[in-house]
């Protein structure tokens, strides 16, 4: 009976645990994908298919992922070679979703198991939509760029208001 007893309340604590997890997915909106190197099982969570404009959450495989990933890109992502080197894996890249909408994305990953040798036996990462950050960066560039030019009109017109008044007299 106390056996019973204690797995249940591991069952419960672990089952309260999961739920967490899923609670704080949710609140940071970001996609998680996991993938066994040995075995080539390869897993996005739902807000990563929609993230990458996927409808359907059908099975993917890793090399279907990374051509989603390098739409767009001038060269192909291949996260795991750079796991499997670094260790980590950390990217932002820009995109476009279904509808040709610009798309930021932040891809993280790790090496979270590797077997005697150091070599990933298995990735995790996350995936977020930075959109909207990056569409603020843009607007606080450009905006110090109109700035600058204003500044450089202002001061050509007058360095050019001086030397006139200094030819004239």
């Amino acid at each position: 009976l106390k056996d019973i007893n204690e797995r249940k309340a591991a069952e419960k604590a672990l089952s309260l645990k999961e739920q967490q997890l899923q609670y704080a997915f949710n609140v940071s909106n970001e996609g998680l994908w996991d993938y066994n190197v040995a075995n080539q099982d390869f897993y996005c969570s739902p807000r990563s298919y929609e993230l990458l404009g996927i409808e359907n959450q059908r099975s993917i495989s890793i090399e279907d992922w990374l051509k989603l990933l390098s739409n767009n890109q001038s060269s192909s992502i291949n996260i795991v070679e750079v796991i499997i080197d670094k260790g980590v894996f950390e990217r932002i890249i820009k995109t476009t979703d279904k509808n040709k909408n610009k798309k930021w994305l932040h891809i993280k990953g790790s090496a979270v198991e590797s077997n005697e040798l150091n070599k990933p036996l298995r990735i995790v990462g996350t995936l977020s939509d930075i959109t909207e950050r990056m569409k603020q960066e843009e607007e606080i560039v450009n905006v110090v760029l109109q700035t600058e030019d204003r500044e450089r009109s202002r001061i050509a017109s007058d360095i050019h208001d001086g030397l006139q008044q200094t030819m004239t007299t």
